[in-house]
């Protein structure tokens, strides 16, 4: 995440913090990305063509509706949808959660 005050805004999400400390390390402007922890809402179930109303896709598990990827992007969600396989839902992040882990130690 980067920004501050009301204009945070999220630049990629992961299930892997340990994903997102290697892209923090290697970033030159260290001081312009942080690590936080979110808990993901899902929304409804999209039919494809469908656009999320938060603009975040959560491409979960068809039967257990267990998240395997979130993305910004209708078509890379759409590509990964896979009829009775996985489905597409919108969902957002509950601000409420967002809770920022320090450098310290990592």
């Amino acid at each position: 995440m980067s920004g501050s005050g009301y204009r945070q805004r999220a630049h990629r999400i992961s299930f892997s913090q340990s994903l997102c400390k290697h892209i923090i390390r290697s970033d030159k402007n260290r001081t312009a990305c942080y690590l936080a922890s979110a808990k993901l809402v899902l929304g409804n179930r999209l039919e494809p063509g469908k656009e999320s109303g938060s603009g975040l896709y959560a491409v979960v598990k068809a039967k257990s509706r267990w998240p395997l990827r979130v993305t910004f992007h209708k078509e890379l969600a759409e590509s990964w949808r896979l009829p009775g396989s996985r489905d597409v839902y919108e969902c957002r992040l509950d601000t409420n959660s967002f809770k920022i882990i320090p450098r310290r130690g990592w």
